[in-house]
């Protein structure tokens, strides 16, 4: 019995001792604390971080804002124009553009042509607008102005005008072939045509601008219509090639400088009729050797004789020579009167 007693007891002992055991390995690992940021390893040589790229966000598309280019328009009504403040349609033609002003007329307006393309051009009398004929009634002011390339040009007689500077730098323009039925030239229509040689105007031509003929050095001879009643300021002004012209019995005037500076005249006569002859008329003319003047004129501007060094004689109407005598008094002219 003791021994027994004995035996439960040391089991007892060893029991709680394994309870106590359990119960301490419960509480130590209660009280070791978790690490929420663990430390990384340590990198090695033998040891590899990849890192992972940045998700790249994707591109976006750029619109394509190309526009397939709108086909050149050669021919036909392309849009308007305002011409003298009125928007009337745009038409082109045979590398010319035309304002289309009225039910039956077109205006020249301005030049497509390539230098390279047309030396010698005949405007048409009419113009196809969509199947409806339309006269060609004017060119418009610079409407070739600059076109190098020009040797030649005939305009037809349904044009009445030729507006200022129509043909002015046509450096190359050698031929004019004016229709008889145009009856206007602005001012400078052919100024600085330097290879113009001969003009011919049609007798149907009432006025002319100023400086009409300016400074086309080439020109040698003009012939004026006849029912012409001015010849405006600077028309042959600089012509230095100048030597025939006849001017026409019904100009009643001539204006400034009309003929400055044409150096080759040699000799010019001055109609009956003639009334007035303009400021430095003939400046310059330096082979005008003798000169008329008509029973008829009554007003001769200043220094008309500067630099005429070849005028030695003038002839006036009987009881003029006195008038005139005063007047060209720092000339050595021999006046006569007739």
């Amino acid at each position: 019995m003791k021994k027994f007693q004995k035996s439960n007891f040391a089991v007892m002992i060893a029991l709680l001792f394994a309870i106590s055991l359990i119960i301490s390995a419960c509480s130590k690992e209660k009280s070791t604390p978790v690490d929420k940021n663990p430390t990384p390893p340590a990198v090695t040589p033998d040891t590899q971080v990849t890192s992972q790229p940045d998700k790249e966000e994707p591109e976006e598309e750029e619109e394509d804002d190309y526009e397939e280019p709108e086909e050149e328009v050669t021919e036909g009504v392309v849009g308007t124009v305002d011409l003298y403040g009125k928007e009337v349609p745009l038409f082109i033609s045979d590398g010319l553009s035309y304002a289309v002003t009225g039910s039956d007329e077109a205006v020249v307006i301005y030049t497509l042509l390539t230098d390279d393309t047309y030396e010698v051009y005949n405007i048409p009398e009419t113009i196809n607008v969509e199947g409806s004929a339309r006269r060609v009634v004017a060119i418009d002011a610079d409407a070739f102005n600059g076109f190098a390339a020009l040797g030649s040009i005939t305009i037809p007689g349904t044009v009445k005008k030729i507006d200022d500077s129509a043909f002015d730098g046509c450096d190359a323009l050698e031929e004019i072939v004016i229709s008889e039925g145009v009856e206007e030239l602005g001012e400078g229509v052919f100024n600085a045509c330097s290879a113009l040689k001969s003009v011919t105007l049609p007798s149907t031509i009432k006025q002319l601008g100023e400086g009409t003929f300016f400074d086309c050095s080439a020109l040698e001879t003009v012939v004026l219509p006849e029912n012409l009643s001015v010849i405006p300021s600077d028309t042959f002004s600089n012509c230095e090639s100048l030597t025939d012209i006849v001017i026409p019995a019904s100009v009643t005037a001539i204006g400034d400088e009309a003929f400055w500076n044409c150096s080759l005249l040699a000799a010019l006569s001055l109609p009956e009729g003639l009334e007035s002859i303009g400021n430095r008329c003939f400046y310059g003319c330096e082979n005008l050797a003798e000169l008329s003047f008509p029973s008829t004129l009554s007003s001769v501007g200043e220094t008309v004789f500067e630099y005429c060094d070849s005028l030695v004689t003038l002839l006036v109407p009987a009881g003029t020579k006195d008038k005139y005598a005063t007047k060209f008094s720092e000339y050595e002219l021999t006046i006569i009167e007739y």
